[in-house]
Formats: structure tokens, C-alpha cells, sequence
């Protein structure tokens, strides 16, 4: 009899479940994490964003109770320092491994991220995927941003690939990419900036603030070099080969508009063959007509697409030129493809000028001209 009970018995214990599992709501599980430094108290301030999960157990009703966000803010010398304070502050457990964005805030980024940085990668909870941003706007409000259904987590802060596809500006960036560009010798960083823009969307008796992309912050070197708002970057989009579709306006006589949409590009930097010193760009795009408010030949409107691309590329070098930043990351160019040159030659004094850039040659096929006819064209 004693033979028979103790197979029960061990096989009810193993079956008893784990002794240590927590319930979903007794656990504080920090989606977002924002950072950013006090320059008179010589602090670092950490802002942890937390979503209520209480309402993911009834999902299967018809409508779903809409998730909490709230923000802790801790406080310190150090980012541990900060840290402990959210420990302190906290009631439940804190569980960080679900952190999907980390954004930083410009007084930081001209402050400096070594120390920052060091403790990023010594936190084992955190992981090399998450999305990175910076902002000059209150992160607090940034991480309070829901979406239209009141959650933190479907914005598209969390999901920046879905946006970029539709509508490619500012390249998202992760993590590991981040850090591995932030500490190469000869690379630009491109982060990119958000803002919190208000009343976004309305519903009756609502409105529905966003966090957008708006800009766009240049490091080099572990340094802060600045930041160009959309407006001044509208080129770099025509070199970054991630781009997917983006939309290029040409205006006409009598404020008359073509807008194209641009996919699927194919940019080439390289080093100018008769003067080293200077660099050729050559790009091959599709482009799709979305709106025609006046008949214009095919060939002349390639030919407006390609001075408008040209241009937009030539002062979105000079904008950033003006801040000292190779946005186009040219060095990186020649320290990938000529390294005993930028070696020898430069020897860490690398330079642009307005001319670094010789030549801008563009080819674009137009693929899409929807209901518009084109056999008037020749």
C-alpha cells in the first residue's frame, strides 16, 4: 500500500504548481524608462513609466477596462542612486525586463552618458533591443502619452518599424546599434528626437495628445553636438538605405502640386575618384504619383524630382554642417574604405566643407501614376 501512495504523492506535489509565481497585479512591471540630469543638484533623474495590467484579465468581455499609466521619478548622484529611490517609493515588486523604450533628455545627452551607459549594460534586467530616443520636452509627459485606447504600450514609440514603413524620416534605433555607433571613432549618431504634440486627435467631450518625431540629436565621439528639427534633415532620407516611402512635394507655377511618394531607394556613397578629398552620391529610387493638380510631361517631372531631392540633400549637409556634425557620415566612409589615408593623412583631424560633396546623381523610374495618363506626355 506504502509503494502505491508514494508515486501519488510526488506525482501531486510535482503537479502543485511553481511555489514561488506571482500574480500579474502583485508585480510593478516598468514598460519605459527616461532619463535626465539636474545640472545645479549635479543629479541624475530617472522616470520609470508602469502600466496597470488589472484589466488583461478580462479581456475576454466585451470591452476592456483601459490600462493605468503612472510615472515614478527617482533621484540621485548616480543611476543607482535613482534607482533605489523607485525601490524605496515602491509597494510591489519592480520588474524591469519589460522596458521597451529608453529615452534621454538633451541636458543629459550635453552632459554626457558614460556613467549612464555603464549602468545600462550592467543591468541584466534591461535588454540591447530596446528602442532609444532623446527629447527636449518633459519626459514625464512624454511617458504619460497613451494611445487612442488608452495604452502606453501600442504607441508607436514602441512600435517605430511599423510608422517608418509608412512614413520613413529619422531611422529608429536600438539599443546595441546605439551604443556600437556612440563609441566608434569615426561615426556620427543619429538619435532620434520626440515631442509631445497636444490634441492630436479629438472625440467628443476629449482630445488625445502624441508623442512624434520631430528632430533629430548628433553625437560623435561620446560627444553632444546638436540637434536639426525635421524641417533641416529632409535629405538624409534619400541617403539612409533603411528609408521605405516617403512622400516628396513639387510644387508647380500658380502654387500648382505633384506629390510623389519615393520607394525603394538605393543610395551609394563613395569617394570621389579625382579629388579624394570630396564625395559622390549616386541614388536609384521608384517613385508613385499620389496627386496631380496640373498636367506636366513625365520628363520634366523627373526632372523636378531630382533637383528637389538634390536640394534637399545639399542643405540638409550644410544644416548639419553648421553644427560641425557629418550627418552623412562621410569619415566613417573613408575610415571603412581608405583606412591607412584617415590614418596617416588626417590623423584624427578629419574635415568637411560646403564642397566635400561633388557630385549628386539621381535616378528615379516613376512606377505608380494611378488613374493619371501619361500618353499626352510624348
Amino acid at each position: 500500500m506504502k509503494k502505491i501512495l508514494i508515486p501519488i504523492i510526488v506525482s501531486a506535489l510535482l503537479l502543485s504548481g511553481c511555489w514561488d509565481e506571482k500574480d500579474i497585479v502583485e508585480m510593478q512591471y516598468i514598460t519605459a524608462i527616461g532619463i535626465d540630469y539636474d545640472k545645479e543638484k549635479d543629479d541624475y533623474i530617472l522616470y520609470a513609466q508602469v502600466v496597470s495590467f488589472a484589466g488583461v484579465a478580462k479581456s475576454e468581455q466585451a470591452e476592456t477596462v483601459p490600462s493605468k499609466v503612472w510615472v515614478a521619478k527617482g533621484q540621485g548622484k548616480s543611476m543607482e542612486a535613482a534607482i533605489n529611490m523607485i525601490y524605496d517609493k515602491s509597494n510591489q515588486i519592480v520588474y524591469w525586463a519589460h522596458i521597451g523604450i529608453i529615452i534621454f533628455h538633451e541636458r543629459l545627452l550635453q552632459h554626457g552618458i558614460d556613467q549612464i551607459s555603464d549602468s545600462l549594460a550592467r543591468f541584466q534586467q534591461i535588454r540591447e533591443t530596446n528602442w532609444m530616443y532623446g527629447t527636449k520636452d518633459s519626459i514625464e509627459d512624454i511617458l504619460l502619452v497613451t494611445s487612442l485606447f488608452s495604452s502606453a504600450v501600442q504607441t508607436t514609440l514602441f512600435n517605430p518599424e511599423e510608422a517608418y514603413h509608412v512614413h520613413s524620416i529619422i531611422s529608429p534605433i536600438r539599443m546595441h546599434r546605439f551604443y556600437s555607433d556612440f563609441t566608434e571613432k569615426a561615426t556620427t549618431t543619429k538619435l532620434p528626437m520626440i515631442s509631445v504634440k497636444e490634441d492630436v486627435w479629438k472625440t467628443k467631450g476629449a482630445t488625445n495628445d502624441s508623442a512624434k518625431s520631430s528632430g533629430v540629436f548628433l553625437l560623435k565621439e561620446k560627444k553632444y553636438l546638436g540637434s536639426l528639427p525635421i524641417s533641416q534633415f529632409r535629405g538624409l532620407r534619400w541617403v539612409t538605405k533603411t528609408t521605405k516611402r516617403s512622400p516628396l512635394r513639387i510644387k508647380l507655377e500658380n502654387n500648382d502640386e505633384v506629390n510623389i511618394i519615393i520607394t525603394q531607394l538605393d543610395p551609394h556613397l563613395k569617394i570621389n575618384k579625382l579629388d579624394k578629398d570630396t564625395f559622390d552620391i549616386d541614388i536609384n529610387a521608384n517613385g508613385g504619383i499620389i496627386e496631380v493638380q496640373k498636367e506636366i510631361s513625365l520628363p520634366i517631372l523627373k526632372e523636378k524630382i531630382i533637383e528637389k531631392m538634390e536640394k534637399e540633400i545639399r542643405e540638409t549637409y550644410e544644416n548639419a554642417l553648421n553644427i560641425k556634425a557629418d550627418i552623412y557620415n562621410l569619415e566613417e566612409l573613408v575610415f571603412r574604405k581608405d583606412y591607412d589615408r584617415w590614418k596617416h593623412d588626417y590623423k584624427g583631424r578629419f574635415t568637411l566643407t560646403e564642397n566635400s560633396i561633388a557630385n549628386i546623381n539621381i535616378d528615379i523610374t516613376i512606377t505608380k501614376t494611378g488613374e493619371y495618363d501619361y500618353q499626352f506626355s510624348y
